[in-house]
């Protein structure tokens, strides 16, 4: 993962606050996303894995919302 893929993901999931938040899910501390997102640091295999778990989360938790609030799932023929 590139430090701009792992920034784009990061916006993606968690808006304009993303570092805190990635920082909270990847539970590692918000120097150390900073340091991932500025490229000071390196973003490890591990990293990588918990960021696409992560985002397995945050997809389930969003289509959940979507099914509750549109009773249907995005791509759902109409």
């Amino acid at each position: 993962m590139t430090t701009e893929q792992f920034v784009r993901l990061g916006q993606a999931l968690f808006g304009k606050a993303w570092k805190a938040e990635m920082a909270r899910n990847l539970d590692v501390s918000l120097r150390h996303v900073q340091r991932m997102a500025d490229g000071s640091s390196i973003i490890t295999n591990d990293v990588r894995d918990n960021c696409f778990r992560v985002t397995e989360s945050r997809l389930r938790e969003v289509r959940s919302v979507v099914i509750e609030v549109f009773g249907k799932s995005c791509g759902d023929e109409e």
